[in-house]
């Protein structure tokens, strides 16, 4: 299944911010290229979609393995750029703490 990283964000139930989504998306076109030798397809993220702002397709594991890398990055660095909805309450003491 292709996904963009917004898709894939949605599908874990976690809000990213900016920061976390784009580098998730450098990582996972990286990792794309490296596997397949190509870039991703790309496609407009809405319907609506402007004729710029063309966002990248991407297998699913290719993206996971992108979110667990950029997370492990994160996670040494000490900083948390990921909020869950349901943990929110959570995720700000790991930050703070």
């Amino acid at each position: 299944m292709l996904l963009t990283t917004q898709q894939f964000m949605r599908l874990g139930g976690e809000s990213w911010d900016r920061s976390f989504t784009i580098r998730v998306g450098k990582r996972a076109r990286a990792i794309h290229e490296e596997l397949l030798g190509r870039e991703p397809k790309k496609v407009r993220p809405s319907v609506r979609g402007a004729y710029r702002n063309k966002v990248g397709l991407y297998p699913c594991g290719v993206l996971e393995q992108a979110y667990r890398q950029v997370r492990a990055e994160d996670l040494e660095r000490g900083g948390i750029s990921i909020a869950c909805p349901e943990d929110s309450e959570t995720e700000v003491r790991n930050e703070a703490g």
